[in-house]
């Protein structure tokens, strides 16, 4: 399945459009595959990278579409991924705010569950598990349908 018949964009009165569509007024990104609603730009705290232990609260705060947001598995981030792109590696036309840097998930680490997590790095498409005090961005979903 390619991303055209994957993907819809979803307005802000829940709308959906084309993945093709040109316009990036977007709230959301409709995954027909995991039927989640993902957030087209990184979350961060103030407009910027944060500790990855404070992201969760700012992503929360998102109420377009009813609310019901939450940080993104590793599972979901890395399923964002283009890796035919860089800087940043997702596709643009839906994505156009992900910042090209590492994004923290919901997924912990397993050498220090409490304290660690895995991480995705939308600029060149890398995964690695750090320390809940690495700052960063988040990327936010939801359940489509809520």
């Amino acid at each position: 399945m390619n991303a055209t018949q994957q993907y819809f964009k979803v307005l802000a009165d829940g709308t959906q459009v084309h993945a093709s569509n040109p316009r990036t007024d977007h709230v959301a990104v409709l995954d027909t595959i995991r039927n989640l609603h993902i957030h087209p730009h990184s979350i961060g705290v103030k407009g910027k990278p944060a500790p990855a232990k404070k992201l969760p609260t700012a992503v929360a705060k998102l109420d377009m579409l009813g609310g019901g947001w939450r940080m993104a598995s590793r599972e979901e981030a890395e399923s964002i991924l283009d890796l035919s792109r860089f800087n940043p590696a997702v596709d643009i036309n839906l994505f156009p705010g992900i910042k090209p840097g590492w994004h923290a998930t919901s997924t912990p680490a397993a050498w220090a569950p409490a304290s660690a997590a895995w991480f995705v790095n939308f600029n060149y498409g890398g995964v690695f598990d750090d320390d809940l005090d690495l700052e960063g961005w988040a990327l936010a979903v939801r359940p489509a349908g809520q």
